[in-house]
């Protein structure tokens, strides 16, 4: 008797560790995420609405066997962002002038050139920015011909707006973007100051134009950029005794930005080409006088973007 109530108690507190082996040899649902599918609801950052007519319908759904597999979908957290920018960008310049018959050729240099730049991101494809600059030109004094073109300085002043649209591909930094450019833009003129004497002036005159450009990640937090843009001045706003009959540039630049893993702040090393015709009419007493302008200009690039409402 004393060995089968031992035997008893024994079976008695084996069974909990059977029935724990038992079940758990026996196979059990697993749920899995559906990534691919579209989500019936979703956290408020990402901006995707309630596929549920009203909130009594929402407990009746499985969020798990609703998914459907028809096309992934994208949501964007921590945004919208704001960035500024700052930008040392020494140039250097060929600047030819064409008065009637007689051409006039200058090398200039751009002695402090600095870009100042605001952006708000509504997402990563799109994106509001507006840019100033600031540029000094200065020319040695000399003579061309008849005329004494005296030493001087123009200081040069931009403000351009853009609205950007971006088609991202496979990665979220990889992206082919296309902007629309307003802006208040200004170039270096030569300018007559007597009927035998030149000094350095600016001319500016209100602008629009496209740009395009694409980025492309080459390595962790390493992308490269490049963009062109037209600008066409409308022949509006000047205020020097010169006026503007045409304008156009075209500019080119490309570069690689550094990306801070912590802060999402990031360094910029580049260089830009731009290209600009302008005719030019003004007067010099009761003469009127006709340009033809072409500026070339090489610059390098060096910014730095701070970022804002990083989700940190």
């Amino acid at each position: 008797m004393p060995k089968a109530l031992a035997l008893f108690f024994f079976f008695i507190a084996l069974a909990p560790f059977v029935s724990s082996k038992t079940q758990a040899a026996e196979p059990r649902e697993e749920y899995k995420f559906n990534v691919l599918g579209d989500p019936d609801f979703s956290e408020e950052k990402t901006n995707l609405k309630l596929k549920v007519s009203n909130s009594k319908q929402l407990s009746k759904i499985d969020p798990v066997k609703a998914l459907k597999n028809s096309q992934p979908y994208t949501g964007y957290v921590n945004y919208p962002r704001y960035q500024l920018e700052a930008t040392l960008a020494p140039m250097k310049s060929g600047f030819r002038q064409d008065y009637y018959d007689l051409p006039m050729n200058f090398s200039i240099t751009s002695y402090d050139s600095i870009v100042l730049g605001g952006r708000y991101l509504f997402n990563p494809q799109m994106f509001a920015d507006l840019e100033y600059s600031h540029s000094s030109y200065a020319i040695q004094g000399q003579n061309s011909g008849s005329y004494q073109v005296l030493e001087s300085t123009a200081n040069v002043e931009t403000i351009v707006s853009r609205f950007t649209y971006c088609s991202v591909g496979n990665h979220a930094m990889n992206k082919l973007c296309y902007a629309a450019v307003l802006g208040w833009d200004a170039y270096p003129s030569l300018e007559f100051v007597s009927s035998a004497q030149l000094k350095m002036t600016s001319i500016n005159d209100m602008a629009l134009g496209a740009r395009i450009g694409y980025e492309h990640i080459v390595a962790p937090f390493v992308t490269f950029t490049s963009s062109l843009e037209y600008l066409h001045g409308l022949g509006q706003g000047q205020d020097s005794a010169l006026g503007v009959d045409s304008d156009k540039r075209i500019r080119a630049d490309v570069g690689f930005s550094k990306q801070n893993a912590k802060n999402l702040d990031y360094y910029s090393l580049g260089v830009a080409y731009s290209y600009r015709e302008a005719t030019i009419h003004g007067s010099t007493g009761s003469y009127m006088d006709y340009w033809s302008t072409q500026t070339s200009t090489l610059t390098l690039l060096m910014k730095y973007t701070w970022t804002w409402n990083k989700g940190g």
